[in-house]
């Protein structure tokens, strides 16, 4: 019997699979992340700005404004510098956070006890690398998951936050008073100390620790410096420290950081659920992980029975 002739294909219309296709446009997603970078670099210039055309006199060691858009280039800088180590980009992103973090809290400590009138230069230097961070940090994560991972969340608070932290970090550098400094470094101490450890969360997740006695024991951690940090640290800033300086900028600063105590205290309150949920999953993964009791009449001679 003859093999039965092929069936013919149909022929493909123009404008088919068979040409090349067009290139999408951005759609929502991509727009939306293209803004939020847009305000997010429009605000934390607008906070330098204020600060500039604002009447106090600088010192002769004065920073120049264009030190926290290059803090920023550097941050991405150093993501770059890690992609031969590591490949994935949570985690060498989480590594840049935790690196930025402990830097700045290290310098703020050496800046503020250690005479700052001596080296105000040190100060103006340290509120431009945090407020570079916030920029560099507002616009790699979103344009990543955007046109790399193809879906971005928008995130209206945390849009927020950075916009207003970074304005507010700008304003202070550039202002040049030494004393709104000092309570810029206070502020990084307040909110800092606790970010190395949210990045060794995300990292022990990422690689599948997730519910070990190693997570556990980070959370434990991260939660009592939250608290300390935060809260305890920070009601001393936000309604002591600020309420007794007086000067330029002294309201935004007051609200600023009764705004940020309430936030604290608002993921105080999610770190606790999130805390407690990690130590019934570390509890349930060490029953799971233990062999189940196995009855012998060696183990148990109560069990034998003499008639």
């Amino acid at each position: 019997m003859a093999d039965a002739a092929p069936a013919s294909l149909p022929p493909v219309p123009e404008g088919s699979a068979a040409e090349p296709p067009e290139r999408k446009k951005a759609g929502p997603n991509k727009l939306t992340c293209l803004s939020e970078c847009a305000v997010v670099v429009v605000g934390a210039f607008l906070g330098g700005l204020a600060a500039r055309r604002t009447p106090v006199e600088a010192g002769k060691d004065y920073v120049p404004v264009l030190g926290s858009p290059l803090f920023s280039l550097a941050w991405f800088g150093l993501l770059v510098a890690l992609y031969p180590f590591v490949r994935e980009f949570k985690i060498r992103f989480a590594a840049v956070s935790g690196i930025q973090a402990a830097t700045v809290v290290a310098i703020a400590l050496y800046a503020v006890n250690d005479n700052p009138s001596e080296e105000p230069w040190l100060m103006y230097t340290v509120l431009q690398m945090a407020g570079g961070f916030l920029v560099y940090d507002s616009i790699t994560k979103p344009l990543h998951e955007s046109f790399v991972q193809g879906s971005h969340r928008f995130d209206a608070v945390m849009l927020a936050h950075h916009v207003s932290a970074s304005a507010l970090m700008n304003y202070m550098a550039y202002l040049g008073d030494r004393n709104v400094c000092i309570l810029g470094l206070h502020g990084i101490l307040c909110a800092e100390p606790s970010t190395p450890f949210l990045n060794i969360r995300f990292i022990l997740r990422y690689v599948g620790l997730s519910g070990t006695f190693l997570s556990s024991v980070n959370d434990l951690v991260f939660a009592f410096v939250f608290f300390m940090a935060r809260l305890v640290y920070g009601f001393e800033l936000s309604f002591i420290r600020t309420w007794r300086y007086s000067g330029h900028g002294e309201w935004l600063f007051r609200a600023s950081g009764a705004t940020l105590y309430l936030a604290s205290a608002y993921w105080m309150t999610q770190i606790i659920g999130v805390v407690i949920k990690g130590l019934k999953k570390t509890s349930e993964n060490k029953r799971a992980a233990k062999p189940p009791a196995h009855r012998t009449l060696q183990s148990r001679p109560s069990d034998l029975k003499m008639d």
